[in-house]
């Protein structure tokens, strides 16, 4: 898994995140966001005391077949 690009922004008085990634073939989509989700969670409230409102997951690539 490669992280291609991360956005974290303020809209209308609420803390937003992005993330785009590529990915190996074969790897769980749905189970890489969900934890993607959850740590970028756990991250920022205790890095900064804050909980986004979401974390969005975009998988930009998929890898080759092996």
């Amino acid at each position: 898994v490669v992280v291609l690009a991360y956005n974290l922004e303020l809209f209308g008085g609420k803390l937003h995140s992005d993330a785009w990634f590529a990915v190996d073939w074969g790897a769980s989509i749905p189970e890489l966001g969900r934890g993607v989700q959850t740590r970028v969670r756990e991250y920022l409230l205790r890095m900064a005391d804050v909980e986004p409102s979401s974390v969005e997951i975009v998988v930009d690539e998929v890898g080759p077949r092996a």
